[in-house]
């Protein structure tokens, strides 16, 4: 076999191996490195610990989802589970993000928090279909449906409150955080679940 006969015949396997590495990855839905560090913040508890069931995975609680990125960042993890989608100035140019469980969550201008017994108090905009946004919120909220997100996209550049699908986000969108409980604990049904390497 002559030297050009070798290059293309080794530019195979690394294309075959790319392929069979992405075919695996599209039938567990995701690739968690065996034998690596996964920081997860409070939310991300039972998925992380669903993840290190099927996965030889060290698991590292941390505070909140910005610790979890910063420490990423840091190097001090490998990969990190959080339920919100980061922002662009927490992570690097070379992280991977991958979308585990999308949904829907608030969004504003500005970032708050608001308990979920309160949401009946918001004015909420969205272009979600009423069937999507039942799941979330009850009938008696004040919900104002638009056709286009474009729409919904100027509500909240005027600083009222929006309910979107995670794929939709934004890096201008700030989250408005939403909390039940007497123990005021965030509210799962508005994260997602997002790894970060």
């Amino acid at each position: 076999m002559g030297k050009k006969q070798k290059i293309i015949a080794g530019i195979f396997v690394v294309f075959l191996a790319f392929l069979i590495i992405g075919a695996i990855n599209n039938i567990t839905g995701f690739l968690i490195m065996e034998g690596s560090t996964l920081g997860y913040c409070p939310t991300m508890e039972s998925q992380a610990l669903e993840i290190a069931e099927e996965r030889n995975v060290e698991l590292v609680e941390i505070g909140s989802a910005g610790e979890v990125l910063q420490a990423l960042e840091n190097g001090n993890i490998d990969e990190g589970l959080v339920g919100r989608k980061a922002k662009n100035y927490e992570i690097g140019d070379a992280t991977n993000e991958e979308i585990l469980e999308s949904g829907n969550t608030l969004v504003s201008r500005d970032k708050d928090v608001a308990h979920i017994n309160d949401l009946s108090y918001l004015n909420i905009h969205t272009y979600l279909n009423e069937e999507e946004v039942e799941k979330l919120l009850k009938k008696n909220y004040n919900i104002n449906f638009y056709e286009s997100k474009e729409e919904v996209r100027s509500k909240i550049r005027e600083g009222e409150v929006a309910l979107i699908s995670w794929d939709d986000w934004e890096d201008e969108f700030e989250l408005i955080v939403v909390m039940s409980g007497e123990e005021n604990k965030k509210a799962e049904d508005f994260r997602g679940v997002f790894l970060y390497n």
